[in-house]
């Protein structure tokens, strides 16, 4: 992918030799809410290992034909974008960048894509937020998302293309 903006922005499939940057950019989205708890740094990491394993465990089973790719900034890793396309939908599994990267407009510039594709192809797109998560939730609200579902820990959201 590259867009008319301010960083020069490329996808590239998840490859196995990325598995400790994944580690790493999943870590850094959990920072905030460990920084709450009294670990050691061993057993966090533990923790962290854990959870992150779990969570790719879980996006192989349940979307095993997900679209994994690394978002590239200026040729560097800079995070991830996992999206599961079918006919029905679009639904974005999971954006993350590092905390470097964040706030620049790149998740945005990602998200106008994904909103130009669905448009093109007449489909809703979907997603999961920590329900928590004010600013985020707000952001895809911003975006025209609705909440169309609730799994207790997150909000099922949707956005329909414009007729």
């Amino acid at each position: 992918m590259e867009r008319e903006h301010q960083h020069q922005i490329t996808l590239r499939p998840v490859q196995p030799a990325d598995e400790l940057f994944l580690f790493e950019l999943y870590a850094s989205t959990r920072a905030d809410e460990l920084d709450a708890v009294d670990w050691d740094p061993a057993t966090r990491q533990a923790f962290l290992w854990q959870q992150f394993q779990a969570q790719q465990a879980h996006y192989q089973s349940y979307y095993p034909t997900g679209d994994h790719q690394i978002i590239c900034v200026a040729g560097g890793a800079a995070g991830r974008i996992y999206i599961e396309r079918s006919v029905e939908k679009l639904h974005l599994l999971d954006i993350a960048l590092l905390p470097a990267q964040r706030g620049c407009g790149i998740g945005g510039a990602l998200m106008q894509a994904l909103l130009t594709e669905a448009a093109q192809a007449s489909l809703p797109i979907t997603l999961h937020v920590y329900r928590f998560d004010q600013r985020v939730l707000g952001w895809y609200e911003r975006l025209g998302f609705a909440i169309i579902g609730d799994t207790g820990m997150y909000y099922l959201m949707e956005r329909r293309h414009a007729a």
